[in-house]
């Protein structure tokens, strides 16, 4: 027989057949019963999301018929929700970098870790897409902090520069970023406040995600001494300017 092992409470071994979890949800799925057994689900976190899969598996491959990447591609609440899954998916750990309620699509790599691979880059790049086109208003609390929070925030960079961005050589990419106009194209997309929180300057954001065969030293150094030399003019015609305002208003009083 086909068994999933649960610890119960004592520590002892529970054996549930599959078949026993199959013939339930399909005593749910033809109306026989409202809802599984919440004894299946009763046991550790880990044993409840491996009963869910499991059942959720079943369903896919007998009922849909779809292959892995059928499921990562098509699942959603919806189907979910026909095929009486949706009570399942609360037992599921979603990452942090998924919603729930929405990205179904992480089922699949869950139910078949072993075909489908799930990277960081990959749950990184959902969660950026999510913040461009609105769905998301900004990124999760604490996702950008620690060694994680520095990884992800440059995949983000890299997926920006090379969705939108086209320079001749990477001179011309750390010029840019040494601009004013480097603010704007991090505000327009999404990238300014990560920028702000992590970093001094745009220039820097870029020579931290840039991959080590890109990365160019002297160019860095190079404009970012010219962007650190433009400001400290700035400063000085600023400091200038109110020391003369301050003359001015002395002169003004003794006359």
């Amino acid at each position: 027989m086909d068994f999933l092992h649960n610890k119960d409470e004592e520590g002892g071994i529970k054996n549930v057949d599959r078949k026993i979890l199959y013939y339930e949800y399909e005593q749910v799925l033809l109306g026989k019963k409202a809802s599984m057994p919440s004894y299946y689900f009763k046991y550790t976190d880990d044993n409840s999301e491996n009963h869910a899969l499991c059942i959720i598996r079943y369903a896919v491959e007998n009922y849909l018929r779809w292959t892995p990447e059928q499921l990562k591609n098509n699942f959603t609440k919806e189907i979910a929700a026909q095929l009486k899954l949706e009570s399942l998916i609360r037992y599921i750990h979603f990452p942090p970098e998924l919603d729930p309620e929405r990205d179904y699509f992480y089922i699949a790599y869950a139910i078949y870790p072993e075909r489908l691979k799930l990277d960081l880059k990959t749950l990184v790049l959902t969660t950026y897409k999510n913040v461009l086109n609105g769905d998301l208003a900004k990124f999760p609390k604490q996702y950008l902090s620690g060694t994680q929070g520095m990884m992800r925030a440059c995949i983000c960079f890299q997926y920006m520069i090379s969705q939108y961005f086209v320079f001749n050589d990477v001179k011309e990419m750390y010029h840019f970023f040494s601009t004013s106009a480097a603010s704007k194209a991090l505000k327009q997309y999404r990238l300014n406040n990560i920028c702000n929180e992590m970093f001094e300057h745009p220039i820097d954001y870029l020579h931290e995600s840039l991959p080590n065969v890109q990365k160019d030293e002297f160019w860095y150094h190079y404009y970012r001494f010219k962007l650190f030399r433009g400001m400290q003019k700035k400063r000085m015609k600023k400091e200038n300017f109110d020391g003369e305002s301050w003359n001015d208003e002395i002169l003004a009083e003794k006359e």
